[in-house]
């Protein structure tokens, strides 16, 4: 019965008419651009500032739109057009009443326009009436279950759920940013922070530790870039600083190395804002989180930084970023990204002063002959993946309408989560790729067959098509 989502946003509304039109439509693009990667059929529709994504796959259309920058919520509702109050009626009455049946509820009208007649607490009375024999009462403060009903022209939508977005306005209302990106649990709430603000961001990863990090924080990267960037395709730049951590273990005091690492990065951050016209350097930094975040260590990390930082998270509780990380999903990736900045091997320096500007050199000629020497990537980061030939796979898809595949050693469609009670059945003698549509639910199984010591690998829905080709 469900066949279409309403979508809301918030601070659009506080826009003036000529600015709302303009955002308006970078939102619709957004909308598309998620419906295009996602697969899924839809069409939008703008009731004067209510935009409706009328589909036969609303799920699918509720799971890719949740987290476009500038949808505040969104519910699956049931539309329908009616020429007369008992036509509305009877049709919502049919949507509502297995929904309260031996529950409490009510019945809220939302917004109604056109013109009727009928009044908004006519149709809230009269459906009430109808719904109230298959019910366990009415409960107008704390009910189990409230019916919605909004009432546009000659077309009604009835709704009994509302989930979160991520707000804010949409992408591309704002201008580019650079985030220094390290994977951790910071950095991507960052990066969606200023996303859900309408800037374009590019990420800038250094790499310290081999390979192996690298790949580990690209698979989150892939992660976010697929669920939150829209309308445009960021970049993300890779340069393997190793050599730099070692000169600064070598040639700097001990607690001031993390202080000239981070200066490191922010002259390294400064080349690539000039070479790409970025209006900012954007960073992950919470106030007093670790030795360099102090606010004496920013301001002096900072000072000979020619360019603006914006800290989105720098007062918040930590907790807080890890409740976001949960809900966004990124959590899950972050979670196993190795810290390997810390170059310290006792007390470090919270309070530089002035006179401490002798311990730290320079490092600006090395970031510059690192910058020739980095990858650069456009889009998603084309995963190097261990496994020669599908065919010698055992292939797990965790996708509910995934169909039979003719390649690989096996074949099996497995739903989540139950197959993490599962993990018994698994071969140590096989190896598996799995495959989700995100790339999350797979990451998660991937990671518990690991700890088991079993061969596993995970894929997003977007890299495995990758991989077919």
């Amino acid at each position: 019965m469900i066949n279409a989502v309403l979508l809301r946003y918030d601070e659009l509304g506080i826009k003036s008419r000529g600015a709302r039109m303009i955002f308006e439509r970078k939102y619709v693009f957004a909308l598309r651009d998620a419906l295009r990667r996602k697969g899924v059929k839809g069409r939008i529709k703008n009731f004067g500032g209510r935009f409706i994504i009328y589909s036969s796959s609303p799920d699918e259309v509720l799971q890719a739109c949740k987290f476009v920058p500038a949808v505040a919520s969104l519910s699956p509702a049931f539309s329908f057009s009616f020429a007369s109050l008992d036509e509305l009626l009877m049709q919502a009455t049919r949507f509502g009443l297995p929904l309260v049946a031996n529950k409490k509820f009510r019945v809220r009208v939302k917004s109604r326009t056109g013109k009727h007649e009928f009044s908004s607490d006519d149709v809230a009375k009269e459906l009430g009436a109808k719904l109230y024999k298959a019910s366990a009462g009415v409960d107008l403060h704390t009910p189990e279950v409230t019916i919605f009903v909004e009432v546009r022209q000659s077309e009604c939508f009835v709704y009994a759920s509302q989930e979160r977005g991520l707000g804010g306005l949409p992408p591309g209302s704002g201008e580019k940013l650079l985030l220094l990106y390290s994977g951790g649990i910071d950095s991507p709430v960052a990066a969606i922070e200023l996303l859900k603000r309408g800037f374009l961001i590019d990420f800038l990863f250094v790499q310290t530790a081999g390979d192996a990090q690298r790949e580990e924080v690209a698979r989150g990267y892939n992660y976010l870039v697929d669920t939150f960037c829209f309308n445009y395709k960021p970049k993300l730049f890779i340069v393997d600083a190793s050599v730099v951590a070692e000169e600064i273990t070598s040639a700097v005091p001990s607690r001031f190395r993390q202080i000239a690492f981070k200066r490191f990065l922010y002259e390294l951050s400064a080349i690539l804002i000039t070479q790409h016209a970025y209006v900012a350097l954007a960073t992950g930094e919470v106030l007093s989180q670790k030795s360099s975040q102090t606010g004496a260590s920013l301001a002096f990390i900072q000072k000979k930084f020619p360019v603006p930082v914006f800290r989105p998270l720098l007062t918040q509780n930590k907790q807080d970023i890890i409740a976001l990380a949960r809900w966004a999903g990124t959590f899950t990736y972050s979670e196993h990204v190795q810290e390997h900045c810390s170059l310290s091997e006792g007390p470090v320096a919270t309070s530089p002063k002035e006179k401490d500007e002798e311990h730290i050199p320079s490092f600006r000629a090395r970031a510059k002959k690192l910058i020739l020497e980095s990858l650069t990537f456009a889009g998603l980061y084309e995963e190097t993946l261990s496994f020669t030939s599908l065919a010698d796979l055992a292939i797990i898809d965790l996708r509910t309408d995934a169909k039979v595949l003719k390649f690989g050693a096996s074949f099996e469609v497995r739903s989540f989560p139950e197959i993490l009670d599962e993990l018994d059945d698994f071969d140590k003698k096989k190896s598996y790729l799995i495959i989700c549509k995100g790339g999350y639910k797979s990451f998660t199984v991937e990671r518990a067959l690991q700890k088991r010591g079993i061969s596993a690998k995970a894929v997003s829905e977007v890299e495995f098509d990758r991989l077919k080709k």
